[in-house]
């Protein structure tokens, strides 16, 4: 049987979510019928941040552009027909993660087209962009979107908002937990030790940036309407609002009077409040 070409095209290939989902993807496919291959798009400006090793150790193939936002903003036509004619085989699925590979894929014409969806466009770009350059985007994105085969949102809330626009070919698959990485509970108790945790604590992990969008003060919030007294919430990140977050746990701790292990933080592998 023909292999099968999958051409995942990224933005870049740095330790952060999308891109360990890809890595997740890749690790499990049977090799013996599908041909990976990563195109990386922009120049990697933070090298301590690659996670490219990840990706070598499994003998897939990388390509990488040196293009830069700007460049892919206003030439996503012009890089789609150069990456279609380099894989111009009849056995061949494209599948972009992230806004400018969206658009690249938007305008491959002879292959099959996939497309993951990470996050809300219109919240998630304006956030992080401001409020005209993330309107642009969000509008560009879901123009996108019209013209590839299928979208993937990762959660049946995306699902919702993105099936609003009734052209859209979309199917949950949910971002999960790797099985292989379960822990017992002996070794569950041992890592509780070890952060100076008490073994009848219910802890709920949350890893991610400490920024506006993920949210973490609606937890916060969460966890005061409901008295809880036997749970940890476990911060697991850093970033912008490090300092605001942790005004708000004191703020919390000090107008409710509960107990201090309500709400603990890791930063840079150690454990904090």
């Amino acid at each position: 049987m023909k292999q099968i070409n999958i051409i995942y095209i990224v933005p870049y290939l740095i330790n952060s979510g999308p891109i360990n989902v890809l890595y997740n993807i890749i690790r499990h496919l049977d090799f013996n019928k599908f041909n990976p291959i990563i195109i990386s798009l922009i120049q990697n400006k933070f090298p301590q941040k690659s996670n490219k090793k990840l990706f070598e150790n499994l003998n897939v193939e990388l390509i990488e552009y040196p293009y830069t936002n700007l460049y892919l903003q206003f030439h996503t036509k012009a890089v789609a027909i150069d990456i279609e004619k380099r894989f111009n085989h009849p056995n061949t699925i494209f599948h972009a993660h992230g806004y400018y590979p969206t658009l690249i894929l938007s305008h491959i014409k002879y292959s099959h087209s996939i497309n993951t969806i990470h996050n809300i466009c219109e919240q998630d770009f304006k956030m992080s962009k401001g409020f005209i350059m993330g309107t642009y985007m969000t509008y560009m994105f879901k123009k996108a979107l019209k013209h590839i085969e299928l979208s993937i949102p990762i959660s049946d809330y995306m699902k919702s908002y993105y099936a609003k626009d009734t052209a859209l070919h979309l199917h949950t698959i949910y971002n999960g937990v790797d099985q292989c990485k379960q822990f017992s509970e002996y070794e569950i108790q041992n890592i509780k030790q070890e952060l100076n945790i008490k073994s009848s604590v219910k802890v709920l992990l949350y890893p991610a940036n400490i920024t506006f969008g993920k949210n973490q003060i609606s937890i916060i919030e969460a966890i005061k309407k409901s008295n809880l007294k036997d749970i940890l919430i476990l911060f697991a990140g850093q970033g912008e609002h490090m300092l605001l977050l942790l005004y708000c746990v004191c703020y919390y701790i000090i107008l409710s009077m509960h107990c201090q292990y309500n709400f603990s933080f890791i930063y840079k592998d150690f454990l904090m409040f």
